[in-house]
């Protein structure tokens, strides 16, 4: 049975602003995020929509600034015979039977910091990122209406290199945060938010292959310039954001 790991960013941020909080002071009140995810676990169940799903939190341990639990992964909607090693039929699975794995998290969430990190035990390839991710979202949403709880996944810089060199980008994103004082962006901007308000600028770039008018699928895009900036030329920088 395999056992592999996926990891993940964890921030708070402010709505509609560029700006990231402490994790030891997400409301600039002293509330420490370690301690606010710890108070959801006890009552956490997270189901997908046909209920064929189910996450729910066994323990959770907070110590220092690590936090850690162990989850109970359960699938059902499976009809099978289990046989045990005599050839017999020893159990015979419903679909009404909750299939139940054992998944553990951790997170690393230092106070002085804006950035910490999730650690997902993935068992036999049973995922739970999506269940725990969505349900402390969703409450944190509700506590904290004025900010963002992010969860994103984390690329090792090793591993963002080698499909650079291989020429394997499919997608580019660039993000540009246009304030309200900075009058020589905000012409663009300005029509779209209030004077006020931050704008943030997205722009996907992606590639898509076509033949007498079909799409035949994505294209990879070009990493030149992306491997000329990673290896340090940074004059590229600005053709980058041009």
């Amino acid at each position: 049975m395999p056992h592999t790991a996926a990891t993940y960013t964890v921030r708070v941020k402010v709505k509609r602003s560029p700006d990231y909080r402490s994790l030891g002071d997400i409301d600039e009140k002293g509330t420490w995020l370690a301690e606010v995810i710890d108070g959801y676990l006890p009552s956490l169940r997270a189901s997908t929509d046909d209920d064929l799903r189910l996450l729910t939190c066994k323990k959770s341990e907070l110590e220092d600034d690590q936090l850690f639990a162990v989850m109970r992964n359960g699938e059902r909607g499976v009809a099978a015979d289990l046989i045990g090693e005599g050839g017999a039929v020893e159990f015979r699975q419903h679909p009404r039977h909750l299939h139940d794995m054992k998944t553990g998290i951790l997170l690393r969430l230092p106070p002085s910091e804006d950035l910490g990190w999730l650690c997902i035990h993935l068992n036999n390839r049973r995922g739970a990122k999506a269940l725990l991710c969505n349900e402390l979202i969703a409450n944190f949403r509700e506590d904290f209406p004025q900010l963002m709880l992010e969860i994103n996944p984390c690329v090792a810089g090793a591993a963002l290199q080698e499909a650079i060199d291989r020429g394997a980008i499919q997608k580019l994103k660039l993000v540009r945060f246009d304030h309200p004082d900075d009058s020589a962006n905000r012409a663009a901007s300005g029509k779209w938010v209030d004077r006020n308000v931050t704008a943030r600028i997205e722009l996907d770039v992606s590639g898509v292959l076509r033949s007498t008018g079909r799409v035949l699928g994505g294209s990879r895009i070009n990493p030149n310039l992306i491997r000329r900036f990673f290896r340090g030329d940074r004059s590229t920088f600005g053709q980058i954001v041009e």
